[in-house]
């Protein structure tokens, strides 16, 4: 009995370890794929939330997704600083593993966008700063920068649109 105990301990551990490094293969694999697809600066990061990741990849829906991506150009905003929340992406592993992410089924998507203060004219056209139809729902000043958010639910992400 003592030895089965041990054995489920050590197969939970490694069960944990593959997840963890799936989970990492992940992140480093959709960061290269969002780089290399979309026009989100020099180096985007990606997290992948939620535990178990195994699970969410093998049934291809993943509960939180988080981008961040600095120094994003822009012609009518200059630099622009983004955040995105995906909230139930639909992506098969396959294509996680084969970085197949030019379109991406999402439930929800809440962003974040920071530009220069110095450039408040491009309040004007605040709907072109969100792409996706995202509808802003607050524009602010954050630290000498304008933040203007937005939201929008049960859309494809077409990432292959946001090449230059």
């Amino acid at each position: 009995m003592r030895k089965l105990i041990i054995l489920l301990v050590v197969l939970l551990g490694f069960a944990v370890v593959a997840d963890f490094g799936a989970a990492a293969y992940a992140n480093h694999a959709t960061q290269a794929a969002v780089k290399n697809t979309a026009n989100l600066g020099p180096d985007p990061s990606v997290r992948i939330h939620g535990f178990p990741f195994l699970t969410q990849a093998v049934l291809g829906e993943f509960s939180d997704i988080e981008i961040h991506a600095s120094h994003v150009g822009s012609g009518n905003f200059g630099d622009l600083d983004v955040e995105a929340n995906l909230r139930g992406v639909h992506v098969s592993f396959g294509d996680l593993v084969s970085r197949n992410l030019s379109r991406i089924p999402v439930d929800r998507v809440d962003t974040r966008v920071r530009f220069p203060a110095s450039r408040p004219l491009a309040l004007l056209d605040v709907v072109a700063l969100l792409p996706f139809g995202l509808t802003p729902t607050d524009i602010g000043f954050d630290d000498g920068q304008i933040l203007v958010t937005g939201v929008a639910s049960d859309l494809v992400l077409d990432l292959d649109s946001l090449k230059e």
